[in-house]
């Protein structure tokens, strides 16, 4: 068996995300991988790669071996030089969108969807421009064409795709992001993606919908640091499809694969399995 321990938003490095970790390394296997969401530095990103704020990172994943780390951007670390979270010394982060073999049965993508989506939360298309010198329609073709050529290969495999924003919501988020969800989903439809596994909302959601016979899982997780209970829900799409939501305590996802099984646990801080889900 692989465990797959998913943070999201940690970026505040606060006594919350500090219990969650801890906890995380009593549930460790031999096989284990640690990923991470994005929104990994609070307020703006990091500077360079003697920020300060990289030793927080390493206090609270100090024991975790950094091969086995992998991470993606947030919008906040846009803010300042998230090229500097690519290829480094502190974990395994080959590039801004890369592919994970985990086993011979299911593999897992990691994507930057910032680039995606310029525009969102104030990443403006000429920071990202500016960022990586390509026009913003040639970054998010090259994305794009990267993942149909990988999912292409890997037809008759299970696919878990991490990025950093929802496609769906019903947390703040839940009526921005249509012009994101027309470019992932209909690959996701048509390459039978397993589940999608994001954060960016300070909650925990899990939302399943029926898109022309290709059933849509997403799961949300972006408050292993800071919850906020005081954000809009979207009750009406709540209670109309029976999701859960829960902006009441912190978690990180615990993700069990055994050959072809996957199972989906909410791992609270409290060290609770509130929610599981088998995929």
């Amino acid at each position: 068996m692989i465990k797959l321990f998913i943070f999201g938003d940690i970026g505040n490095y606060d006594k919350e995300l500090y219990t969650l970790v801890k906890m995380t390394k009593n549930r460790t296997c031999e096989q284990y991988k640690v990923i991470i969401l994005g929104d990994n530095f609070y307020p703006l990103g990091v500077l360079n790669i003697e920020d300060q704020q990289w030793k927080s990172y390493q206090t609270f994943f100090n024991g975790f071996d950094k091969n086995h780390i992998h991470s993606i951007l947030g919008n906040h670390d846009y803010m300042k030089n998230p090229i500097c979270q690519i290829q480094n010394n502190y974990w395994n982060v080959p590039d801004l969108f890369y592919k994970v073999n985990l086993t011979d049965e299911v593999d897992l993508y990691f994507l930057d969807t910032v680039q995606l989506y310029p525009g969102h939360c104030g990443i403006t298309r000429e920071l990202i421009e500016n960022i990586h010198k390509k026009d913003i329609k040639e970054l998010i073709n090259n994305q794009i064409s990267w993942f149909l050529r990988e999912l292409e290969k890997d037809k008759n495999k299970r696919k878990i795709v991490f990025g950093h924003y929802p496609v769906i919501s019903n947390g703040a988020y839940s009526h921005m992001m249509n012009p994101f969800a027309s470019i992932l989903l209909p690959i996701f439809q048509k390459y039978n993606v397993d589940a999608y596994i994001a954060g960016h909302e300070h909650n925990v959601q899990y939302l399943t919908r029926n898109y022309n016979n290709y059933i849509f899982r997403q799961f949300i997780n972006g408050s292993s640091s800071q919850i906020r209970t005081h954000e809009f829900i979207n009750k009406d799409a709540f209670y109309k499809h029976k999701d859960m939501y829960d902006n009441a305590n912190n978690y990180m996802i615990e993700l069990l694969v055994d050959k072809n099984l996957i199972k989906i646990n909410y791992v609270s801080k409290d060290n609770e399995i509130k929610y599981s889900y088998n995929i």
